[in-house]
């Protein structure tokens, strides 16, 4: 049984000069389950969790799950490439309330197989369904179909958010592993072709803009309805590509600010989107009457 079908959307996060904006976090929460979010993801590659403390992440947490108060699943990022710290922000997750965890392959001191399947069991010890996140653009490790197998091998490993974009790949291991796990596309832009392999859903950045869209283009697919999918995929290609025209998530930051959202300061190394690039945004969702 999936962790959940349809569009979860992979949050953003606002700051202030020195912490988060809770009060902002909580009306994001708010637009998005008054819009139909499937699911929400806190603190995933998207809410810049690189950046903040342990302290800030706790705090988040516990702010995410009292404004969710159960309405829709709380997946909650707890990827390290240090399996100790690792198995440390899963539990501390597990006391926030999350529903399932969303955890990537560690980065930049790579693994063995060997050693990815004892990262992913410490993890699965605390108790929680497992995300394993596939995003070798970020961590400059690509998850392959044999390893992808042995992962379902680890009793809480339930599903993998594939962002490779590569969809040979993703056809592989569809056909490896689809009877053991559930799919989740990781990029926006070919949410429909991994729907026709068999994905369940999308934990999306795009979402943070359109999460009514995000859920009717997966919910329409899932519905047997394949032509009105793509019809929505083709109508946000535009959008979605400009969403990514820098390092996420400064455009899908900038685009939430465009909405009236106080986002805040971007924290080093992130900075601002550049004018050239913002305006071309600004004018995409003014045609699209976001804004």
């Amino acid at each position: 049984m999936a962790m959940f079908t349809g569009s979860a959307t992979a949050m953003c996060t606002p700051f202030t000069d020195d912490g988060v904006n809770f009060g902002t976090y909580e009306k994001l929460i708010e637009f998005q389950i008054q819009n139909g979010t499937d699911a929400l993801v806190v603190t995933g590659t998207t809410g810049e969790p690189s950046t903040m403390s342990d302290a800030e992440l706790f705090e988040l947490w516990g702010c995410a799950r009292n404004a969710i108060s159960k309405r829709v699943p709380l997946i909650i990022g707890t990827g390290s490439n240090n399996t100790r710290h690792a198995v440390e922000l899963a539990e501390r997750a597990a006391k926030a309330g999350a529903d399932a965890l969303l955890v990537v392959t560690p980065y930049y001191n790579k693994c063995t197989t060997a050693g990815l399947v004892a990262h992913y069991k410490a993890v699965g010890e605390v108790g929680l369904p497992i995300i394993v996140y596939n995003v070798p653009v970020r961590t400059g490790f690509k998850l392959d179909e044999k390893q992808l197998c042995a992962l379902c091998e680890v009793p809480m490993v339930r599903g993998v958010k594939e962002a490779s974009g590569d969809i040979a790949l993703m056809t592989r291991m569809v056909a490896a592993c689809s009877d053991r796990i559930e799919f989740f596309s990781g990029e926006d832009g070919i949410v429909t072709p991994s729907l026709t392999l068999g994905f369940v859903g999308v934990i999306s950045v795009a979402s943070n803009i359109l999460p009514r869209q995000m859920h009717e283009l997966v919910a329409r697919f899932l519905q047997d309805d394949a032509a009105g999918s793509l019809k929505i995929q083709l109508e946000l290609q535009e959008l979605i590509g400009l969403l990514f025209c820098e390092v996420n998530p400064i455009p899908a930051k900038t685009a939430l600010g465009l909405m009236g959202y106080d986002m805040g300061p971007f924290r080093l190394p992130l900075c601002d989107m550049t004018e050239e690039n913002k305006n071309k945004l600004q004018n995409r969702m003014q045609k699209m009457g976001i804004i």
